[in-house]
């Protein structure tokens, strides 16, 4: 960290020491795929939303290409550094454009959704990919926040051959039916079979990542109506299977922090809120509202993501904008905030972790000054 960046971080943190309540707050990282691996980081994914549909085969054990012997290299290194850096919650996504769910789009709909890949989930039932990521999570003392579904995938599957699918899926018809019952059962199985061995490394599950991103894109019939009978049901089918886990709906894009505090996330069966914020500063109107509605709730909230907005790399633009939002989320109303993203060559501007050779290379970089912030609040619990 430069001298300059030091002294100023002295003073801030000092006055975060004096100011901030005691307890209950984490820190963490948004991961969510490795490298550049989106669609296929943790299994294969036979039907990419692309126009004409990619089969990718899985680039799990290879990212990008490890020599024999590390093939868990990239994972294991960003969970230690995460965990060197006094992280607690690192959160993935398990369906990143539709990763590890096998489709039959000839099929009429109601039948389309086929179940899971076979390296996603094991013949045995057990969680296959995911167990061995889980496992290392734990083996470096974190917990995992897993996230189902991501609605900016049908945001850019509009005009493909996924839109009427995902049509399906989201407006209550048989499909959502098969959805559950031949993807998220399953995957509730083999989690219920991990907890059962090592409880408390799932941290909760987001069933879907910025529904916001789909009713953008008109895929609801009903609007708002709509979204909430989707998350109210997929809510009420995860809790009949896992009731140890906790779940949410994450809120995004500019208005999410208004949309929680009217209530469009309440009464939905959520165990937390998830709020995604990004401001040039960490600083955003509405804060006291929202916990103001979060507490009469009676519900926990979260920063499930967060960055800076300005897409240029500059450290003191980083540094300051993480302080702002790690110092207003534990004064206020929050139990944890995750950064977004650990690493993130395709977005540098956003990434803790610089890599300059992410293709050959991925595990060797350097940390940027805002790296060491979030590990001093990290320190305080």
């Amino acid at each position: 960290m430069k001298p300059i960046l030091r002294r100023i971080a002295a003073l801030y943190l000092f006055c975060a020491s004096t100011s901030a309540l005691g307890g209950g707050f984490s820190v963490g990282y948004n991961e969510a795929w490795f490298v550049y691996n989106y669609p296929n980081w943790l299994a294969s994914n036979p039907y990419y939303y692309t126009n004409p549909p990619f089969n990718f085969s899985s680039n799990f054990g290879v990212l990008p290409n490890p020599a024999p012997g590390t093939t868990l290299s990239v994972i294991d290194t960003y969970f230690a550094a995460m965990a060197e850096g006094n992280a607690k919650i690192v959160r993935l996504w398990l369906f990143p454009g539709l990763q590890g769910i096998l489709l039959d789009l000839s099929k009429p709909a109601g039948s389309q959704t086929q179940g899971l890949t076979p390296d996603f989930l094991n013949p045995n039932k057990t969680c296959g990919n995911l167990n061995t990521v889980l496992l290392s999570a734990k083996n470096h003392g974190l917990t995992v926040y897993l996230t189902a579904l991501n609605a900016n995938d049908m945001a850019a599957a509009v005009a493909t051959p996924l839109q009427a699918y995902f049509v399906n899926l989201l407006n209550d018809s048989a499909e959502r039916i098969a959805f559950k019952s031949n993807v998220l059962g399953p995957l509730l199985s083999c989690l219920n079979q991990f907890n059962a061995s090592y409880p408390n490394v799932v941290y909760g599950l987001d069933l879907i990542n910025e529904i916001e991103a789909a009713l953008n894109s008109n895929y609801f019939s009903a609007s708002w109506v709509g979204a909430r009978n989707f998350i109210q049901d997929m809510a009420t089918f995860v809790r009949s299977k896992s009731p140890w886990l906790r779940i949410s709906a994450s809120a995004g894009y500019s208005e999410a922090v208004l949309e929680i505090t009217l209530g469009l996330f309440s009464g939905l069966g959520l165990n937390f809120y998830d709020v995604h914020v990004y401001a040039d500063g960490g600083q955003y109107p509405g804060v006291t509202w929202l916990c103001n509605k979060v507490l009469a709730d009676h519900v926990p909230l979260i920063l499930g993501e967060y960055g800076q907005k300005s897409q240029i790399v500059d450290d003191g633009l980083q540094y300051w904008t993480t302080a702002n939002f790690l110092y207003g989320a534990k004064t206020n109303c929050f139990s944890a905030a995750l950064a977004w993203k650990y690493e993130d060559p395709i977005q540098p501007w956003l990434a803790y972790f610089t890599i300059p050779d992410p293709i050959n290379n991925p595990n060797k970089g350097t940390f940027r000054p805002a790296y060491y912030l979030i590990q001093y609040y990290g320190s305080l619990n």
